[in-house]
């Protein structure tokens, strides 16, 4: 890339396309219209790049770094979450950490992606990175975690009971019906200075919230640290969410590392 050239997003409508994937997690079976972005449908011989971001996210949060991908020849696969604004929620859904890396494994299998993978992760996203890189450690080179959770709660969360009673609000949406969303995405966007795309996401992201396991990523960590993989995480401590001792926490838990 030439010197002072400054990078240009792609287009959130390029390369979108829906793959319908099957999987399962916790007991149940779930089948799923999933919405990605992905650049080269037919491979690259380079690698190809997997995308998760946070709670809500999607494949706009890496827009930057796809561009750039796609003029390096290298494959991008942004992967949307159910019911975050782009594929269609399925209300069976639990948002548990085991069901997210299933779901994002069901898109690995479906386009057979089985070498030279980087998972990258932002914020909420990066948990999911860790746990699929184990699990595909055979074809995978490495991760990227940028402003990465860490083994407990982050500022964001806190006070979590107000995370709690927003979630059990939520819960009455059979009850008192669409009103709920539209009371719960003003809270959500009033609390966390979120933007949603649809009213109903506010729910989806208390659910993801209240769903989420940090202390288990210790042990994908540990997994990873017994593997030739390599990790890169950025993080510079302004984030509005998750402050700069909870990525230290877990940077300092990756073997063989280098601050910079």
């Amino acid at each position: 890339m030439a010197k002072n050239t400054p990078l240009r997003p792609l287009s959130s409508n390029s390369f979108l396309r829906t793959e319908n994937i099957n999987f399962e997690a916790d007991g149940n079976r779930y089948e799923v219209d999933a919405v990605i972005q992905d650049t080269l449908p037919e491979g690259s011989p380079i690698g190809t790049v997997i995308a998760t971001g946070g709670t809500p996210g999607s494949h706009r949060d890496f827009k930057y770094i796809a561009n750039h991908l796609v003029k390096e020849g290298i494959r991008y696969v942004g992967i949307n979450f159910s019911g975050y604004g782009d594929t269609p929620w399925n209300p069976k859904l639990q948002q548990t950490w085991t069901e997210r890396r299933a779901y994002v494994q069901a898109i690995i299998d479906k386009l057979n992606l089985d070498k030279n993978l980087v998972f990258i992760g932002h914020s909420m996203g990066t948990e999911v990175s860790i746990k699929a890189a184990v699990q595909n450690k055979d074809k995978t080179a490495g991760i990227v975690l940028v402003n990465p959770t860490g083994f407990h709660r982050h500022r964001s969360f806190h006070p979590y009971l107000r995370i709690q009673m927003m979630y059990w609000c939520w819960r009455l949406r059979s009850i008192f019906g669409p009103i709920v969303d539209r009371i719960l995405a003003w809270l959500y966007t009033y609390c966390f200075n979120l933007p949603l795309k649809d009213p109903y996401m506010g729910g989806v992201c208390l659910q993801s919230c209240v769903q989420a396991d940090f202390p288990i990523q210790r042990k994908f960590v540990e997994k990873f640290n017994q593997t030739e993989m390599k990790a890169v995480l950025a993080y510079g401590g302004q984030d509005p969410y998750i402050a700069l001792d909870t990525s230290t926490e877990l940077a300092a838990a990756f073997k063989s590392r280098q601050d910079l």
